[in-house]
C-alpha cells in the first residue's frame, strides 16, 4: 500500500469553507465572493481607492456614496479583495453592514428601479451611452441585450390598481421574447441557492488550487473542514460544483458588469 501524499494546505479556510457564514449576511457574501473573481471589477474598485487616496471604510463608503448615490460591500471594504469575506472580523462585519443598504432582492425592485437622472444625461453627453433604440430607450454601450433605461410619463393620479394595469400592458407589449426571466424564489429558497452558489465557487477555488486534482481537493477539505467532512465526494460532484462555479460568475459577470467609479 503506498503511504498516503502530503498535501499541501495554504490555501485558506475561509476561501471556500462558507457554512459559517450568517444568514443574514449570505447575500453580501456571496456578491462581496463573487467580485473577487472578477478582473475588471478589481481593477476599477482598486484604480478609484489609488486615484482618490482612500484606504479606510468610512473614508471610501462617504466618497462613493457622494459620487454613485449606492454602494456596495465589496466596493467600500477595504480588505476587499485580498481578503475573504468570512476572513474578516465578524463584529467590524456587522458593524458595517449596518451603515451600508442592504444587497437588494427582488422584493426591492424600487432599488433597481430608481437611478439618477442627472448622472445619466451626462453619461450620455460624455459618449458613457450609444445611441437611442427608440424614442424612450437609453442603453449604455456595454450593456446586455436584457437592460435598458426607459423614460416612463406616470399619472399620480391614477390609483396604484390602475397603474399595476398600465405596468402590466408595458410589459406584455415590450418585453423581449428571447430573454429568459429568473425563477420566482421564496426568502428561504434564496438562502438555500445562496449558500449552494457559495458552496460551488469554494470547490471551484479548490480545485483550482489543487490543478483539477479532485482526490487531494477532497482530502484538504475534509481535514480543514469545521465538521470533519470534504466539501464534495466523488469526482462527479467536484466536476458539477466547478460547473456551476463558472457559469455563474459567466452569467454573473454580464448581470453585475462592472460600473464606473469615477
Amino acid at each position: 500500500m503506498k503511504p498516503k501524499q502530503e498535501v499541501v494546505t495554504t490555501l485558506a479556510r475561509e476561501e471556500w469553507d462558507f457554512d459559517a457564514c450568517p444568514t443574514e449576511e449570505l447575500s453580501t457574501c456571496w456578491q462581496y465572493e463573487r467580485q473577487r473573481e472578477t478582473g475588471e471589477s478589481r481593477k476599477a474598485v482598486l484604480d478609484f481607492r489609488k486615484k482618490f487616496g482612500l484606504h479606510t471604510f468610512e473614508d471610501l463608503r462617504g466618497e462613493l456614496q457622494s459620487r454613485m448615490g449606492w454602494v456596495c460591500a465589496y466596493e467600500c471594504f477595504p480588505e476587499w479583495p485580498r481578503t475573504p469575506f468570512l476572513a474578516i472580523d465578524s463584529k467590524e462585519r456587522k458593524r458595517r453592514l449596518k451603515l451600508l443598504p442592504k444587497v437588494a432582492g427582488v422584493d426591492d425592485w424600487p432599488y433597481y428601479l430608481v437611478t439618477d437622472i442627472t448622472k445619466i444625461l451626462q453619461n450620455y453627453a460624455e459618449g458613457g451611452f450609444s445611441s437611442m433604440l427608440s424614442g424612450d430607450t437609453l442603453r449604455q454601450s456595454d450593456w446586455p441585450e436584457w437592460r435598458e433605461i426607459v423614460a416612463l410619463d406616470v399619472n399620480w393620479l391614477l390609483t396604484d390598481e390602475q397603474m399595476l394595469r398600465c405596468f402590466k400592458a408595458f410589459l406584455k407589449q415590450r418585453r423581449p421574447p428571447d430573454v429568459k426571466q429568473n425563477e420566482s424564489r421564496g426568502a428561504g429558497n434564496d438562502q438555500r441557492q445562496s449558500r449552494a452558489d457559495l458552496k460551488a465557487l469554494g470547490a471551484l477555488r479548490v480545485l483550482r488550487h489543487t490543478q483539477n486534482d479532485w482526490m487531494k481537493a477532497e482530502e484538504i477539505t475534509e481535514r480543514m473542514s469545521r465538521k470533519g467532512k470534504p466539501l464534495f465526494e466523488n469526482q462527479p460532484s467536484w466536476i458539477r460544483a466547478r460547473k456551476r462555479a463558472q457559469t455563474m460568475l459567466k452569467e454573473g459577470a454580464m448581470a453585475w458588469h462592472t460600473r464606473r467609479l469615477d
